[in-house]
């Protein structure tokens, strides 16, 4: 919905689940985005009460996801294509430590520099919310 709103139009949603049952998935992507799950420790100011669900457990659990994830879109990544990595979290455990991990884990893939929007942040760059804006976090890879 939002990207729409936003005159996006040319973005394919997918579950990576059913992936190689298509036939453009076969293909390849020049650019995967992954909205990974987080914490969502950025959008506090409109989720106040998404605080009280947060415990080091759940962290865990979300870097774990995220590795999955990550790990699952990348053979349908093209040679040559990005791959966008984003979160609303503001913590470094599911954002910058998440990159390092998979690109250690990815001898194929290299950082690739983003610009300047926000914060820099390892090889992304964090936005902290502010009155109009959730905070988040964006990183991006190149399959090499």
């Amino acid at each position: 919905k939002r990207a729409r709103r936003g005159g996006v139009f040319n973005i394919f949603p997918a579950d990576l689940k059913r992936m190689d049952s298509m036939a453009l998935a076969r293909k390849g992507f020049d650019r995967i985005l992954v909205d990974a799950p987080c914490s969502g420790t950025g959008t506090l100011r409109r989720n106040p009460d998404a605080k009280w669900k947060m415990t080091p457990e759940r962290f865990e659990e979300h870097r774990h996801d995220q590795l999955a994830i990550l790990k699952a879109a990348l053979p349908y990544l093209k040679k040559g294509g990005k791959l966008y990595y984003v979160t609303c979290s503001l913590e470094k455990e599911e954002n910058e430590q998440v990159l390092d991990l998979f690109l250690a884990e990815h001898p194929q893939l290299r950082p690739v520099s983003v610009p300047s929007f926000g914060e820099p942040a390892g090889m992304g760059q964090r936005l902290w919310p502010g009155e109009e804006n959730d905070g988040f976090f964006l990183g991006v890879v190149e399959k090499i």
